[in-house]
């Protein structure tokens, strides 16, 4: 599916749906790169120490999955903030294969600039979109994160 678009300067600019969500995605992320790395840590950290902030000691199988990451392949994100020292593995003591990831606290310190940063890249993006078109990306949005191919 091939449309057209207009730039901010009005002019027409072609390209799928798809690819034009592409680079708005890459824009996003170096957004976000530029307000999170003075913090020391790489945007998929902050991510973590996010959803840590709100639910801490959750497993990490599923904190891989609310941030978007395999499994699989999550390990050296927590290895890299275990040795910042702002989180910790816990073993669980109802399940002895499942491992929960704690905040330190040094990782429990950062909870104010952790929402700092929210609230600078929620105001940087919004004032970009009106509250009508944020409520329907918003829904857009987590249907997409649902399974494409399945």
């Amino acid at each position: 599916m091939r449309t057209k678009f207009h730039s901010d300067n009005g002019e027409l600019s072609s390209g799928t749906l798809w690819s034009k969500m592409d680079i708005a995605l890459r824009a996003i992320e170096q957004t976000y790169s530029q307000i999170v790395e003075p913090t020391g840590l790489s945007v998929i950290e902050w991510h973590i120490l996010s959803v840590l902030m709100n639910q801490d000691g959750i497993h990490a199988s599923k904190l891989a999955n609310m941030v978007g990451r395999a499994a699989t392949s999550f390990t050296p994100n927590i290895d890299k903030l275990e040795s910042k020292g702002l989180v910790e593995r816990l073993s669980d003591p109802h399940d002895r294969r499942a491992v929960r990831i704690v905040l330190t606290t040094q990782g429990k310190a950062m909870e104010a600039q952790i929402h700092k940063i929210n609230a600078t890249i929620e105001s940087h993006m919004r004032a970009r979109i009106t509250d009508t078109e944020a409520q329907l990306l918003q829904s857009i949005l987590e249907r997409l994160q649902r399974p494409i191919l399945s």
